[in-house]
């Protein structure tokens, strides 16, 4: 529904900053951010308008350095052959699909592990469940071939339905994984 309708009466505000605590604020006037809300119909969406400027002073942020985000795992596009065979696995839990990634995520975070696949766990009882298989780090693919641009070689990824794979940026680059 439209915010004069009962909608999400929710904004934000905030400066993104290196400190969790300082990002956003939650605020439920939505004139903090210059839109006034006509209420003179229920179902007319609402019109911005522009506010009267705050009588606060702008803030001036100095230049940062900032540190340079690197993610944990870079998702590879491997088509319908997600699994790497050739690489020594441990097949993991399946989850449903709204949190697979981030428990699948969670098992490599604390385990022996480079990378990670979900795919369509195809057993009967698990039927809409993603299946995690873990990579482990301190195995080498074998044979040899797998070791370098693995998804390139037929033999050393396998067919999967559903699949997604991830990997360290670390084992990315030792192993040369590259897109399909």
């Amino acid at each position: 529904p439209p915010l004069s309708a009962g909608g999400n009466n929710r904004v934000c505000k905030g400066i993104v900053s290196p400190e969790l605590a300082s990002v956003v604020s939650e605020e439920t006037d939505a004139s903090v951010c210059g839109i006034v809300v006509s209420s003179s119909s229920p179902t007319a969406s609402p019109t911005p308008q522009p506010t009267p400027q705050p009588t606060k002073q702008p803030v001036t942020l100095e230049p940062t350095d900032s540190p340079t985000v690197t993610p944990k795992y870079i998702e590879i596009s491997c088509g319908n052959k997600c699994h790497l065979i050739q690489w020594p696995y441990k097949m993991g839990s399946s989850y449903v699909p709204s949190v697979a990634y981030e428990e699948c995520e969670f098992d490599c975070d604390n385990g022996d592990c480079k990378a990670f696949s979900l795919q369509d766990d195809t057993r009967s009882n698990f039927s809409g469940y993603k299946r995690c298989f873990l990579y482990k780090a301190s195995k080498e693919p074998s044979p040899e071939i797998c070791a370098n641009d693995p998804f390139s070689h037929p033999f050393c990824s396998y067919a999967t339905s559903g699949g997604s794979f991830f990997v360290t940026p670390a084992a990315k680059e030792q192993y040369n994984v590259q897109n399909m």
